[in-house]
């Protein structure tokens, strides 16, 4: 599997327009890619500020580029913005000054708001072409419903103000970030649907919550 063409395998069901879908790995792959260079570089820290990267130093800095590749390689969003916590979007919405907020930002501010105005708006669009079968990339219904209704000068606010929720997908799921790894470290096909089968499975339990 070649590390800088996004996976073939995809959720989606067969009605899903075809051109659309390809069209859309793209993007997910490239945020994601970001995500995971931004991990490994936290990693190469002493002492990584981010828990993730503290817990897998070792393993992320031994990552190859081939092996960042195949990491970003998921159907879903790596990078996250509390997209199936629906009701943290309705309050950051309604009352964006009382939102909570993580105490600690998980990338540094740049980054994170470039990294977060493009997961808004990829999924803003996701969300045109599918409808709620976008929420396969990693978004409650509703919380796509609400950032289809978002103005572009409204996107920026929002990834500027919240720009310490945009973290790693999953962070406080170490046993899931280990599979990721560990399979993004080998060529392994079957590694591979492993643990988007898994993947899969944490996101049709979160949009159902």
């Amino acid at each position: 599997m070649n590390g800088d063409r996004p996976d073939q395998w995809t959720p989606f069901s067969d009605t899903a327009r075809a051109g659309d879908r390809d069209a859309l790995k793209k993007p997910v792959f490239e945020l994601n890619r970001q995500c995971v260079d931004l991990l490994v570089t936290a990693a190469a820290a002493e002492t990584p500020e981010l828990r993730l990267a503290r817990q897998f130093q070792g393993p992320l800095r031994r990552l190859s580029l081939e092996a960042r590749g195949r990491l970003a390689q998921q159907f879903y969003l790596l990078v996250d913005i509390r997209f199936t916590d629906h009701a943290w979007w309705r309050a950051a919405l309604k009352h964006p000054t009382s939102a909570p907020l993580s105490a600690q930002a998980a990338f540094p501010k740049t980054p994170a708001i470039q990294m977060g105005r493009a997961a808004v708006l990829f999924l803003r669009h996701a969300t045109e072409l599918f409808g709620a079968e976008a929420s396969f990339f990693g978004a409650h219904p509703s919380v796509l419903q609400s950032l289809s209704n978002l103005s572009l000068n409204e996107v920026d606010r929002l990834t500027d103000r919240f720009f310490k929720e945009v973290r790693p997908r999953w962070e406080n799921r170490p046993a899931v970030w280990l599979s990721l790894i560990q399979s993004a470290s080998t060529s392994s096909l079957r590694a591979k649907r492993d643990v988007d089968l898994r993947g899969l499975q944490l996101l049709v339990s979160q949009l159902l919550e």
